[in-house]
């Protein structure tokens, strides 16, 4: 306890440092170029002394929790770079975000809500302000609400906020709303992911809590967030995930497995040619335009066998740096057939999962295809829009899971659909 707080009376002086941009940071253990500079540097959430990023997975806490085999928790450095994340300034394009919430009864709730409009605004400010993660970041805003709702019906409590229930005497009533918000009954979850997400979702938010006390010198609210947070790390799997994760292996194992012929992907391929070919030639409304789009976007994806969203967020800058797929140094393994077939295709590089460099092939057709789409974009797509697949809005594209199953589904079953909700329509006016 005296060396929680001693570095806790570091933690508050480097917590200035942070915020002034200007001072020397108190650590524990010094680089060997004595250097501190503060993002070199990352808190222990359990014990608050210092470490470089590059070494504090050597740090053993003695503060940290401890498993039934004896050994620490992992994760500290990710809980460290949540303490130090909103000292970094407000996050960007929040307020859009909270704009495009849906205002029911989660929505109202998530953006009255201190502590979840914090969880928000952290998870932006990691995102970079970038708008494809808005909806995902609604989405875990929209969960801590459902959550909350759930908290206060069981508490009877119309007026508690989330932060107070994050604290250790009621881990058991958030572990009972959790599990009633993913459909427990008995031995099986209806929505088992969700008790997954909730784990997690529930650490996060007690971390926001404890940097939120720390700020305010509340030694007390941090410590009671610090064991909340050590009793998720203890209890959650036994007490809600193990159930969950074997509830998704039965599902999975059950599931029944649907395989594409070859001659189903050959009748695609075939349609998706033909429809190319004749909008390319009639590219002169809004309609074509958009509709040679997701043929081209539904021809790139099964030809590269690349996910979706990858291919669906191509940007015209990717575009332009295309070139032959001619890499000497991968030549060299390749067998003469092999390195033929290399000459033969144009290579896009992207980015992919995580931040990876990932390389897409075009034909010769494909790139004529997208050639003539490039030419006339300009009459139907803002210029601010940076997608080469994308739609008349400002920052937006078609999506490539959706796009694929469009072509895919047979003209019978569209009109077959068309004609039940037509019924159905006509039947609920009556």
């Amino acid at each position: 306890m005296l060396l929680k707080l001693r570095n806790l009376g570091n933690h508050y002086h480097n917590v200035s440092v942070i915020k002034d941009k200007e001072g020397k940071l108190i650590v524990v253990h010094r680089l060997a170029d004595d250097e501190t500079d503060y993002r070199k540097y990352i808190p222990c959430r359990y014990c608050y002394g210092y470490f470089s990023k590059a070494s504090i997975w050597k740090h053993s806490c003695p503060l940290a929790p401890k498993t039934p085999s004896g050994t620490a928790i992992p994760r500290i450095r990710k809980g460290g770079k949540e303490m130090l994340q909103s000292f970094d300034g407000h996050s960007v394009g929040f307020t859009g975000l909270l704009n495009g919430m849906r205002q029911d009864e989660d929505g109202s709730l998530a953006v009255k809500d201190a502590l979840i409009l914090q969880y928000g605004r952290s998870l932006c400010n990691k995102f970079g302000g970038d708008a494809e993660q808005f909806n995902y970041i609604r989405c875990k805003m929209r969960q801590s609400a459902k959550l909350l709702r759930r908290l206060r019906r069981m508490d009877s409590q119309s007026s508690s906020s989330l932060s107070d229930y994050i604290q250790p005497t009621k881990f058991k009533l958030v572990v009972q709303a959790a599990k009633e918000c993913a459909g427990f009954c008995e031995t099986e979850y209806q929505t088992p992911s969700s008790a997954l997400k909730f784990g997690g979702m529930l650490k996060r938010l007690a971390e926001h809590k404890q940097i939120d006390a720390l700020k305010r010198d509340d030694t007390s609210t941090a410590d009671e967030s610090s064991q909340f947070i050590k009793l998720c790390e203890m209890s959650w799997a036994n007490e809600v995930s193990s159930l969950a994760v074997r509830n998704l292996a039965d599902r999975k194992r059950n599931a029944a497995l649907f395989m594409s012929l070859t001659e189903d992907a050959v009748k695609l391929n075939s349609f998706l040619v033909s429809e190319a070919g004749v909008l390319v030639e009639t590219v002169d409304s809004c309609d074509s335009f958009l509709k040679l789009t997701q043929v081209v976007l539904a021809k790139t994806i099964p030809f590269n066998r690349k996910r979706q969203g990858e291919v669906g967020k191509i940007k015209l800058h990717d575009f332009s740096c295309k070139r032959k797929a001619d890499n000497s140094d991968v030549c060299v393994g390749l067998s003469d057939f092999e390195k033929g077939l290399l000459k033969m295709f144009t290579r896009m590089e992207i980015t992919g999962k995580r931040g990876r460099t990932v390389p897409v092939l075009l034909t010769d057709e494909m790139i004529n295809w997208i050639d003539k789409l490039v030419s006339v974009r300009f009459h139907y797509i803002p210029e601010c829009n940076p997608y080469l697949f994308a739609t008349v809005g400002d920052y937006s594209h078609f999506r490539g899971s959706d796009v694929p199953r469009k072509f895919a589904m047979p003209r019978s079953h569209n009109c077959l659909r068309q004609h039940d909700f037509e019924n159905t329509w006509h039947a609920s006016s009556r």
